[in-house]
């Protein structure tokens, strides 16, 4: 039996799924890509609030982080939102810069969020990348009352 044109089929459109698609496409092979939730994703959005402690280089795979560098305008990392600005101490004095604030929650028997948490800031100016490895900057933020 000849199977070089039996479609493949993907379970999961998670990292892994994503990857093994990529594979594919670089190979020349369209994947059928098929997810149980809403969207590629779904369940690494359920578990967002967990750290991913590994750097981002060693979480691409290469074949997926080629279709990235050859489009990467056919791509989005996650919806734009407008962010908050708040002064901002800069090489040219107190600026305004845009800001997200990530808030601590402690879970076990109960769970509640911690008075404070961290803020993540864009020094560049204009700019919405908070994030500390593409430029961004952090700060320790407290709240003091409610």
């Amino acid at each position: 039996m000849d199977t070089t044109d039996l479609p493949v089929a993907i379970i999961g459109a998670g990292p892994v799924g994503l990857a093994a698609a990529a594979q594919l496409l670089g190979r020349g092979i369209t994947p059928l890509v098929l997810e149980a939730g809403d969207s590629a994703g779904a369940s690494v959005r359920e578990w967002a609030h967990v750290r991913f402690f590994s750097p981002w280089r060693y979480a691409v795979d290469a074949a997926a982080r080629a279709l990235l560098v050859a489009d990467p305008a056919n791509w989005i990392s996650q919806p734009m939102i407008n962010l908050s600005v708040a002064p901002t101490l800069t090489d040219a004095g107190l600026r305004a810069r845009h800001l997200d604030l990530r808030p601590f929650a402690v879970t076990g028997r109960d769970t509640w969020v911690l008075p404070g948490g961290l803020s993540r800031v864009a020094l560049k100016e204009g700019s919405l990348i908070v994030n500390s490895s593409q430029g961004g900057g952090s700060k320790d933020t407290w709240v003091l009352a409610e």
